[in-house]
């Protein structure tokens, strides 16, 4: 797939914070609009909306049916500071974070926004980019008929967009908590986590009728559903998952149906197991999953043991890719050396028997070593 990422502006900037300054047209941070969607809408091809931190709903009101939707061509950039002039250069998505929320009504989840984000046949190719957002609070519990049962994340419909460095959490559909992708929808997910979401069907993502993204260095952890905490495939629909960790979602991780739907997973992670070049069923050992920390530890499995072809240059920390002497699994990138293996004396007396033999149990030395590396006696 072409992967489309920004690194400077490209035609019209429109600018946006949480609250409108000077005239409020977008035209400069000074007049900075609180309208996102009114933004997207305003720009062209190789325009660019820069959004600053802070919580962003897709209406002032409490109408469940209104989304963000995206635009074929257009660039959507969280992470800026709220404060100052800043460049793109600038744009920190871990420090800035900036939040499309579906939560429009009262303080809970019942009268959510179905969907945050909404593209439904619009023309969307991989330059229409969501790049540096927390996508957070949808809830797709409506009807069947008009689709208002899934996505309660994203809802991708015939469209193919990139999205790239987006915490994707807490969001609840019958189909696709997080994600759902129908009608040869190939959205491009990069660098993103799921966590936190529920689908009946599909924790995190559902995918149908040839719903098929391309997914690289995700991280999928803490979703849950009765038929694919991680991620259900029906119909025809076959993603291409490369360089991703699928662990500790409830039930399951991935559901494949039998009827032309299952997943392609390469040089991933996946709990219990997943038939696929390079997979590991390991666990990842990431920092804190409890407390949505999905860095991983010094001695992962997963450093180091991803493929370079199609990884992005960074992480989703914006730092550097590779560190070590590989591309590792995941959304985030290890970034220091791996400690070197120094074993240790355990000053174990060792008793011959009349052969001159000796029999030392290994847990008398299992404490003896620091690092990575297995440790042989």
């Amino acid at each position: 797939f072409i992967l489309f990422i920004a690194s400077q502006a490209q035609g019209a900037v429109r600018y946006v914070k949480p609250v409108a300054s000077g005239t409020g047209d977008g035209s400069s941070w000074a007049n900075a609009s609180a309208n996102l969607q009114a933004m997207i809408n305003a720009s062209n091809p190789g325009d660019q909306v820069w959004v600053a931190a802070g919580t962003y709903k897709p209406t002032t009101g409490t109408d469940r049916n209104i989304s963000f939707v995206m635009k074929n061509g257009v660039g959507i950039y969280g992470g800026f500071p709220n404060s100052g002039n800043p460049v793109f250069s600038n744009r920190n998505w871990t420090a800035n974070v900036t939040t499309l929320s579906g939560e429009i009504g009262a303080p809970d989840i019942s009268d959510n926004s179905y969907h945050v984000v909404y593209n439904d046949n619009n023309g969307l190719g991989n330059s229409a980019v969501l790049d540096g957002f927390t996508i957070s609070g949808g809830n797709a519990n409506g009807n069947v008929e008009f689709f208002t049962d899934a996505g309660g994340g994203i809802y991708n419909a015939s469209v193919s967009p990139t999205i790239i460095n987006c915490t994707i959490k807490n969001n609840e559909a019958a189909k696709g908590g997080g994600v759902f992708n129908r009608l040869d929808a190939f959205p491009n997910l990069i660098n993103c986590t799921f966590s936190g979401n529920f689908g009946t069907q599909g924790g995190a993502m559902y995918n149908v009728f040839n719903g098929s993204p391309n997914i690289t260095n995700c991280t999928f952890s803490g979703n849950s559903s009765f038929f694919g905490g991680a991620m259900a495939n029906w119909v025809n629909s076959s993603p291409i998952v490369a360089n991703s960790i699928f662990w500790g979602n409830t039930v399951g991780e991935i559901a494949n149906t039998g009827s032309g739907g299952a997943a392609v997973i390469t040089y991933s992670i996946v709990q219990g197991g997943y038939s696929g070049t390079g997979n590991l069923n390991a666990d990842p050992l990431f920092v804190n999953a409890g407390g949505s920390d999905f860095r991983l530890q010094a001695c992962s499995p997963a450093i180091n043991k991803a493929t370079s072809s199609g990884a992005p240059a960074s992480d989703l920390d914006g730092n550097p890719r590779p560190v070590n002497t590989g591309y590792d699994m995941g959304a985030y990138e290890y970034q220091s050396g791996l400690p070197s293996v120094t074993a240790f004396c355990q000053n174990q007396t060792v008793y011959l028997n009349a052969a001159g033999n000796a029999t030392l149990a290994a847990s008398a030395l299992n404490n003896g070593s620091t690092g990575c590396a297995p440790l042989s006696f």
